[in-house]
């Protein structure tokens, strides 16, 4: 393991140390895009369908409707859209980093990735998700109206409480998904960790080969400003999760009494199940410190309300759970309830598989 992640280093300061002076010039960083063709294959129909339509609005008030290039605001919404089938890089938020990463790239990939699970890259602001900011400046830069959809009914708030969404925008020749679109200029690659968009798949599909086959954004060879060097380890766990949600949602649906985290009538079975074997289907997260040598450890549902395994830090530690950290799995126990939220306890037993493996 140690070898692996002196590797995977290594790696990364390879190819840091060939990008060039230019790619860390945060001045220079504008991206308007390419032009849109009349063809492109970001041109969709709108929904006909009521419930997937949230509505029409403005972009927020005083320049905040884009957040970054992923996240964006509309006027009279609280919450935030976050886009979905895409995962533009990060925008630089500490004046230190972006100090770091103009003066030494290399030392700055170090320490930004230093700990991290080669086969499990973080997320990390660079000069390419602001070149993704810029390009949503410039995209909505003179619309009024943005088309806000679903992409699915059950599945319209992620993690963090943020609207998943499509936002389209009306053109002279069509509606573009600005989604697809971001793909398409090469800004993303097709985001499938929390699995494929269950609207405009082909589209996406269609829209990263474009940009690859163009070279353009983060397949460019270098890409014009800094990027992420491991995408295909990223893709790689991506496709993994994906295959494993795509087969948990089969599952659920021939089996009423599996419980599939991420979605509210699940949750809501799993708290009326006391006392019952369950099976739970969910992401693994990172175990933390409870106090009195307990720890928790978590499977993602909704901040601040996981489902949890909870025993001994010791025996957590120990357990192979903790390998398969940011994986898909199965777990099954006795479900319990500690004040009114579901979790399982270790010594009373659990067992785990993947969903690929049913």
């Amino acid at each position: 393991m140690r070898l692996t992640i002196c590797l995977f280093l290594l790696a990364l300061l390879s190819w840091a140390q060939d990008v060039p002076v230019a790619a860390v010039d945060f001045a220079a960083i504008e991206w308007p895009g390419e032009a849109l063709p009349e063809n492109a294959v970001s041109f969709v129909k709108p929904t006909e369908s009521a419930e997937l339509l949230v509505g029409e609005f403005p972009p927020a008030e005083n320049n905040r409707h884009v957040v970054d290039g992923d996240t964006l605001r509309v006027a009279g919404n609280r919450q935030s859209l976050r886009l979905v089938g895409l995962d533009t890089e990060e925008t630089f938020k500490d004046k230190g980093e972006q100090a770091l990463a103009e003066k030494n790239w290399p030392e700055y990939i170090k320490t930004v990735t230093a700990g991290a699970n080669p086969n499990r890259p973080p997320k990390y602001a660079s000069p390419m998700g602001e070149a993704a900011r810029s390009f949503a400046q410039h995209f909505f830069k003179d619309v009024k109206v943005l088309r806000v959809e679903l992409d699915d009914i059950e599945r319209g708030i992620d993690y963090y409480g943020r609207r998943l969404s499509h936002v389209l925008v009306q053109k002279s020749t069509g509606w573009v998904n600005f989604n697809v679109e971001v793909v398409r200029q090469g800004l993303s690659p097709y985001f499938v960790k929390y699995g494929r968009t269950f609207r405009h798949h082909a589209a996406f599909v269609a829209a990263e080969q474009e940009a690859k086959t163009n070279k353009l954004g983060i397949w460019g060879e270098p890409p014009r400003h800094a990027a992420y060097p491991d995408y295909p380890i990223r893709l790689r766990w991506w496709q993994q999760r994906d295959v494993a949600i795509q087969k948990a949602i089969a599952l659920e649906k021939a089996t009423p009494t599996l419980v599939l985290l991420g979605l509210d009538r699940e949750w809501t079975q799993a708290c009326g199940a006391e006392g019952q074997q369950v099976t739970v289907i969910g992401s693994v997260g990172k175990l933390r410190h409870a106090g009195k040598g307990l720890g928790l450890l978590p499977f993602g549902h909704r901040n601040q309300s996981d489902f949890l395994l909870v025993g001994k830090h010791s025996d957590l530690e120990k357990h192979a759970l903790i390998a398969l950290e940011g994986d898909i799995v199965m777990i099954t126990g006795t479900l319990r309830l500690y004040e009114g939220r579901p979790q399982f306890k270790l010594d009373e037993g659990v067992t785990v598989r993947s969903p690929a493996d049913n």
